[in-house]
């Protein structure tokens, strides 16, 4: 079964569905990676990084007609993808379908198996997939970093950054 991941559509978007270290379990775990050469470049991470962890680098094209699963963020299929997504392919990511319905929409009957993670239970036995507060998680800490570079005071050294000013 091969997994892969592609590059990111969206110009903000510095993730990478798929790590080096992620594609190492994936091996491990019998599954082939294939990875479109430079998806996790803005995510600093190099394709010989891939290669070394067992992945297989191709273009988007060979990565769309082979692939069994597909990874990303959030990049949801657009026509050209569409067009050499293998058939009975499984896409999972984070899709927001609330706001993308439209695009959503556009790819019934497409003969593919689209998982958006957003919906995810949040409950204990899928803590680890769960993609809402790891996210958000990391977006405060973030936001916390970002404004004490702005910020004019002394920022006390505390565990709990919100609220300590």
């Amino acid at each position: 079964m091969i997994i892969a991941a592609i590059k990111e559509k969206s110009e903000f978007e510095q993730r990478v569905s798929i790590t080096p270290e992620t594609c190492k379990q994936f091996v491990k775990n019998g599954l082939e990676v294939y990875i479109e050469k430079n998806a996790g470049y803005d995510a600093s991470f190099l394709d010989s990084a891939y290669i070394e962890s067992g992945a297989k680098v191709f273009n988007k094209e060979e990565i769309l007609n082979k692939s069994d699963i597909l990874l990303t963020v959030n990049s949801i299929p657009d026509n050209f993808e569409l067009k050499y997504l293998k058939k009975g392919a499984i896409i999972i990511g984070a899709f927001n379908p609330y706001e993308n319905f439209s695009d959503l929409e556009k790819i019934v009957g497409a003969e593919i198996n689209l998982v958006s993670l957003d919906f995810l239970p949040r409950i204990s036995r899928a803590q680890s997939m769960d993609i809402l507060s790891s996210q958000a998680n990391l977006a405060g800490y973030k936001a916390v970093i970002e404004a004490s570079s702005i910020f004019k005071k002394a920022l006390p050294m505390m565990m709990t950054a919100a609220g300590t000013i």
